[in-house]
């Protein structure tokens, strides 16, 4: 059975390797359906959307401990605290990254194998 749940997550890692900033974790991200990614895709292309509008679409959250202030604190998934991090240099495009990386693999994983003949 397949559920139709709209709000459907995955979890991606995240690298940010630039000169001044590195780090490593865990984020969640929508498991779009197909036609608003295909609209998505279709806006960017277009420059009626960015690259940051694709990512704040995506993100959906971090696992607990994944993000936090600069004293190490955590920090919960706040739409405010999801807006400062993808304001962090290098996070937008390793969100996008990671949803591409983990959407066909959490697609895949939702299928089973079509009946022969079909």
């Amino acid at each position: 059975m397949i559920k139709l749940d709209p709000h459907m997550t995955f979890l991606a890692p995240i690298r940010v390797n630039l000169v001044g900033l590195q780090a490593e974790f865990s984020v969640h991200l929508f498991l779009l359906p197909s036609d608003q990614v295909e609209a998505l895709q279709a806006d960017v292309k277009a420059g009626e959307k960015t690259g940051m509008d694709f990512a704040r679409e995506v993100l959906a959250g971090w696992p607990d401990g994944a993000v936090g202030d600069p004293a190490g604190k955590p920090l919960a998934a706040t739409p405010e605290n999801m807006a400062a991090l993808l304001r962090m240099p290098g996070v937008p495009a390793a969100v996008i990254n990671a949803f591409w990386g983990g959407y066909d693999e959490a697609t895949e994983g939702n299928s089973a194998p079509l009946p022969a003949g079909c």
